[in-house]
């Protein structure tokens, strides 16, 4: 019988060992103790966190509701990251983060601000908690800016406590007694233990080699679509305090390497196979003769399985192999004796009311005991000394011989069991709560696997049953723990076999185990002395943590299985392509642009299936990607990486040029993306391999064909009972163009980026008035190839270089207030030299601390004037996105109908009609390189291959055309070679004026209009938020600002304006919003100035930030990519006067200002810098 000794397990489970007859166990939890207390006094992050946490405990304990318990939090996260596919390098780098968790509670432990909401509509306050206390903090040990991110954390988590205690009383007050009175926060001992921290310590290069080791004999196989491999080694090193004086320091290093391969049976089911291998030293993984064996028996289990039968769902007697079991114990039993589920009503606390009564058969045990590092020779994933609550791990013995003892506790108390017992545990950002560790299962009499197996046979003869099942690797599995639905499981199998009377095995495919705990734990009948381990992570409320299940194999005399969900998809229609010939191999650096035209060419002549349409157009864009980003605050850096990534675009277009598949919204079909036309990004290994780089080729050129076929069918269904009034091509016909727009581009160096933020970001720290700072510095090179199916063809190389400077804080009525400073270039020789940077960033400093104590700004309606900036900023946010030829695609749903029109621009209608004052004009012009020696955004060839050029849009206030791609719209039937990514943008966008005003004259004409109005005074805006450059702290304000955007409208926060008055002084006001400005509101323009602003900013597009938004998290669920420029335009404007423009005040009230004054002023007269 094929059982045997696996390490096969999920993308998120690594490493198993069989131990058989006994167990070898190693607790390590008393190590490093002695070094504690030299450690302590040296530990400047831990010395920065106690004294912080004194200081806020003094200050906040005057307040009327005082908090009654504070703890810190800092987790330090270095990772190295190797991947590769077939042979080939995909990606590899370094990361390296600090986060920061704050867990303040006010009330007392009996009753604070975590106790449940009970009833009524679900609490989001936690999923739109973006005041919460989890923040990315400096990985250099600064004290200034560790204690500048714990004050400012704790200052805003205090507040939200305060709040949410006043709902939990109402809630508690309204509702019935809850089930289990227990207090919401036990209390424990002090801890104090401290470890030195240990650094990664990982050779890359020799890891690249092992990679490409691994992954290369997959490459053997046509059968197998997907196979690739990752190495990962992260240290993980944590700093803890609490107000009850428990201070821990820990580092712990994790190595893990996961290997999984994919291929496709006949009738669409897909089979995955895993090896995955975890240890805490770096000899703890297996050598590379022992990977190779596991690989090729990947591959020979792929093939056997793509022959398997597949069977009906059964019920009967199972052997789960120990791998199996330790999965199933983990998923249906060990989530059910977590803590908080027996405390929540919403669960359904299987084993509530059953401690001290048999839950198990007699002759098992179960415990947990995260202290255990190893079991054997296998390094368990589930070690650590302490949990996320400051609470020392123990072995806790949940089941003695079949009876239940206990939970599983973190530091909310349950009925019966007042105090944690070490398994508090979360991923960085989450509340802890309890989960598992190392769960450990035991059997008293254990027998062999031969006699498991008889045991077997003898139930099948007394059920009559024509086989049993032997599960002998699993890949992971889940369970339904809460009321309201079924309180099951699913277990995942991968290799399961069927088990005949006579002794005979075979392999099967397409099932699932499920089954209720209780039912299924009547059954357990035996176990034999094979037993493994199961390392994976584990997602549940407070995010994945690494854990580890340790059990032998079962006999459970029966389990229902059913059918796995199974893809409908094909097997690719091409077969795999063939590496070059001898003597035809690509030259040195031509491998990329080889297997795009060989593909391509193959594609266009064989791809087709059955009678369908072949496709009419292909084009690939492969974009080679190389980054460099660093960040600081106060200072000191927050973070610094760099990294390469190559990644694929296909477009494919079945139909012709009138008619095609896209330009089409409906329902996704099977792999088919939501919306079509828009390309998907497929990884591209860094090696330059012919083989490995055509097969991604193959592979998203038959996912695109199989996809286009289908929306083109939808589309032609949804038109049928449709009268259509406008018979636009889907695809523009453009001359063939060959362009090689290679720009030198320095090598990207990310020490200097690291030694500019510093130095920016140190010039707050002589500003404590300003809460939140942060300077953010990226750069690098985009290099671009692209080839289609008309023989057009490019390559483009695109530098980039951004910085962007940040500051937050509030007026002396708490009222919000936000600075940027943003600069961007090609190259960074492109950005103003260091000390006019400096000066910059002190003008954002004096700007924001003036502001503080301006008048808040009144309701204002009447002439503005908008200067530089502020100028280029209207034109960003509200003309330029409507200067692009958006159209509006065809929709199959009802529910995408409206969603659609807000594809379509409304100035389509307008050509030729005025949409600004006669003395304006507007150009567009991406070949532009430089104005006035200042940087210009710009390209000579767009996204589709179409050479860029000039395009005059508006002609003495007159609309003559849009942008468009080479999908045309009503009335622009041609490429003006504007396409950026997804669809039209603007570039270089020069306004130009016949009869400009000196910038005196303009203030004059100013004040003499608002004297016409009865106005006091004028208004000039100077800055204008761009809410691309900032974060989202306010999710709300964020869609109503979507919102509004679809309507047509634009909300503009102002972030520098003032009032003019007639004897030419300025009084500065805040926070004004100019309100409900539109395209419209531009003919109201009454002068504008003879100079001009050189400004480059985000842009949107037509679709705007919804639609943004929308494809951003599509594109952010594909993890792993290296992120590249954001798309930027130019514009060069003059300031505008407007004759009426609405100026409000934003609504809702103010925050509070901070209880406590920052820290760094009492620490800078302290200590020198």
């Amino acid at each position: 019988m094929p059982w045997r000794s696996r390490s096969a397990a999920t993308c998120e489970a690594f490493g198993v060992d069989v131990i058989r007859n006994r167990w070898w166990l190693v607790s390590l939890a008393a190590y490093g103790s002695a070094l504690a207390a030299q450690v302590r006094d040296t530990s400047p992050v831990l010395r920065a966190m106690h004294e912080e946490l004194a200081r806020s405990l003094q200050v906040l304990k005057a307040q009327p509701t005082p908090p009654y318990f504070l703890s810190y939090q800092i987790t330090d996260l270095q990772t190295a990251r190797v991947a590769g596919s077939f042979g080939a390098v995909t990606a590899s780098g370094e990361r390296h983060r600090r986060h920061l968790d704050v867990d303040l509670r006010v009330g007392d432990y009996r009753f604070d601000n975590t106790h449940a909401v009970r009833g009524g509509f679900p609490d989001f306050a936690g999923f739109f908690d973006f005041t919460g206390g989890v923040a990315q903090i400096p990985i250099e040990d600064d004290p200034v800016a560790i204690r500048a991110a714990l004050w400012y954390q704790t200052d805003r988590k205090y507040k939200r406590a305060v709040e949410r205690l006043t709902r939990v009383r109402a809630n508690a007050a309204v509702k019935v007694a809850a089930e289990d009175s227990s207090p919401d926060l036990s209390r424990e001992p002090p801890e104090r233990y401290v470890e030195v921290p240990v650094r990664v310590a990982v050779d890359r290069h020799q890891w690249e080699q092992k990679i490409r080791k691994y992954t290369a004999p997959f490459a053997r196989s046509a059968d197998i679509y997907d196979a690739r491999a990752t190495f990962e080694a992260t240290v993980e090193t944590r700093w803890y305090v609490n107000s009850e004086g428990s201070e821990i320091q820990t580092s712990q290093p994790v190595y893990r390497l996961r290997i999984a391969a994919f291929a496709k049976a006949a009738d669409g089911m897909e089979l995955p196979r895993y090896e995955s291998f975890f240890a805490l030293t770096p000899d703890g993984l297996p050598d590379d003769r022992a990977v190779l064996q596991a690989v090729e028996q990947m591959m020979a289990d792929l093939l056997a399985l793509r022959r398997a039968p597949t069977i009906e769902p059964y019920t009967g007697p199972a052997i789960l192999s120990g791998r199996a079991s330790a999965v199933f114990f983990h998923e249906v039993f060990g989530h059910r004796i977590e803590g908080h589920r027996q405390k929540r009503e919403q669960e359904g606390q299987t084993f509530k009311r059953k401690v001290n009564e048999s839950i198990l058969p007699a002759g098992f045990s179960v415990y947990s005991d995260p202290t255990l590092r190893r079991v054997g020779a296998t390094d368990l994933a589930g070690f650590y000394q302490y949990d996320d609550e400051g609470v020392r791990a123990r072995r806790v013995p949940v089941v003695e011989r079949g009876i239940l003892k206990t939970f599983l506790m973190s530091r909310s108390p349950i009925e019966g069991f007042a105090r944690s017992n070490g398994h508090g545990r979360r991923q960085v950002g989450f509340t802890p709560v309890a989960r598992q560790s190392n769960l450990i299962v035991e059997a008293v009499e254990p027998r062999t696997r031969a006699q498991l197996k008889q045991m077997l046979i003898e139930q099948l003869t007394r059920d009559h049953k024509p086989f049993g099942l032997f599960f002998d690797d699993i890949e992971g599995g889940f369970t339904i723990t809460g009321r309201g639905f079924p309180n099951a499981f699913d277990v995942l199998p991968v290799m399961v076999y069927r088990v005949f009377p006579d002794g005979r095995e075979e392999l099967v495919r397409g099932v699932d185990f499920i089954g209720t705990p209780l039912t299924v734990f009547s059954r357990l009948a035996a176990a034999d002395d094979h037993v493994e381990v199961f390392n994976g992570l584990c997602g549940a409320e407070s995010g994945f943590v690494p854990v580890s299940a340790v059990s032998p194999g079962m006999l459970v005399s029966q389990v229902e299985v059913q059918k796995k969900p199974k893809s409908q998809e094909r097997s690719p229609i091409l077969a795999a392509p063939a590496g070059w010939g001898p003597g035809t191999a690509p030259a040195p650096g031509e491998a990329v642009s080889r297997a795009m035209r060989d593909e391509l060419a193959r594609s266009m002549a064989e791809l087709r299936l059955d009678t369908l349409p072949k496709p009419y157009f292909i084009a690939y864009r492969v974009d080679e990607i190389e980054r460099a980003e660093a960040a600081a605050t106060l200072g000191s850096l927050l973070h610094s990486d760099g990294g390469r990534a190559r990644r694929l675009t296909v477009e494919l277009r079945v139909g012709d040029y009138a008619f095609d598949n896209t330009n089409f919204m409906g329902l996704p079909t099977g792999r088919s993306r939501l919306v079509s036309g828009f390309g998907g990004l497929v990884e591209l290994p860094l090696d330059d391999d012919y083989g490995v780089i055509r097969r991604q080729l193959w592979l998203a050129t038959d996912g695109a064909y199989k996809e286009a076929v289908e929306q083109l069918s939808q589309k032609r269904a949804a038109l049928e009972s449709r009268t259509r009034s406008d018979y636009v091509p889907d695809l523009s016909k453009e001359d063939v163009a060959t362009v090689r727009d290679e720009a030198s581009a320095p090598p990207v160096e990310r020490s200097g980026g690291e030694s500019l933020v510093r130095s920016l970001s140190a010039v707050f720290r002589a500003a404590p008035d300003l809460y939140s700072t942060s300077v953010e510095w990226t750069g690098g090179t985009v290099r671009t190839s692209y080839v289609n199916s008309e023989g057009t063809s490019f390559v483009r190389t695109s530098p980039w270089t951004a910085l962007r400077v940040q500051a937050s804080t509030q007026a002396t009525d708490g009222m919000p207030l936000t600075d940027v400073v943003a600069e961007d270039g090609a190259v960074p020789a492109d950005l103003p030299p260091r000390d006019e940077l400096s000066g910059e960033v002190r003008q954002l400093v004096t700007r924001l601390e003036r502001l503080r104590q301006a008048r808040r700004a009144e309701t204002y309606n009447g002439p503005v004037l908008f200067e530089g900036q502020a100028a280029a900023e209207l034109v960003n946010q509200v003309l330029a996105p409507r200067l692009v030829a958006s159209r509006r695609p065809v929709s199959d749903n009802p529910m995408f109908e409206g969603f659609a029109t807000h594809f379509e621009n409304p100035l389509l209608d307008q050509i030729g009609g005025r949409v600004l004052p006669k003395f304006l004009s507007v150009t567009d012009n991406p070949s532009s390189g430089t104005y006035r020696s200042r940087f210009l955004a710009g390209h000579q060839v767009d996204d589709d291959g179409v050479p860029a050029r000039e395009t005059k849009l508006v002609e003495h206030g007159i609309l003559t055309t849009l942008l468009t791609t080479r999908v045309p719209v009503r009335g622009i039937s041609r490429s003006t070679g504007s396409r950026r990514g997804d669809g039209p943008a603007v570039s270089n966008l020069l306004i130009t004026t016949d009869s400009g005003l000196t910038d005196a004259e303009l203030k004059q004409r100013l004040l003499r209009l608002a004297a016409e109005r009865g106005k006091a005074y004028g208004i000039i805006v100077r800055r204008i938020a761009n809410p691309d450059l900032g974060a989202v702290d306010d999710p709300m304000a964020f869609l109503a600002e979507m919102s509004a955007e679809a309507s047509g409208a634009t909300r503009l926060a102002v972030t520098l304006a003032v009032k003019l008055f007639p004897d030419g002084h300025e009084e500065p006001i805040r926070n004004a919003d100019v309100s409900d400005f539109t395209t419209a509101t531009f003919k109201q323009i009454v002068a504008a100035s003879q100079s001009q602003t050189v400004y480059t900013a985000p842009f949107e597009g037509g679709h705007g930030r919804f639609f943004g938004a929308f494809s951003g998290f599509i594109g952010g669920l594909s993890e792993g990519f290296e992120p590249g420029p954001q798309y930027t335009a130019t514009y060069v404007v003059p300031s505008i006067l407007l004759d009426d423009v609405s100026l409000t005040r934003p609504s809702g009230e103010a925050p509070k200002l901070p209880v406590a004054s920052p820290p760094w002023v009492k620490i800078r007269q302290t200590r020198s810098f």
